[in-house]
């Protein structure tokens, strides 16, 4: 969340922060990447999948 918030800060002041939103999007998409991979882990766990990750029920 910190990390769009950057990003929105360094998209209006581009001129004081330079190319410092490459970094805030890179930030996005791996925060991004993470929460969708821990959520679909979740999800396998408690239905039981085999390959699921243990104890994130």
């Amino acid at each position: 969340m910190l990390w769009l918030v950057a990003l929105i800060v360094t998209t209006v002041f581009h001129g004081t922060f330079g190319d410092a939103w490459i970094t805030c999007v890179a930030g996005v998409a791996v925060g991004v990447f993470g929460t969708v991979t821990f959520v679909r882990q979740r999800h396998a766990a408690r239905r039981g999948a085999r390959g699921a990750q243990q104890g994130l029920v």
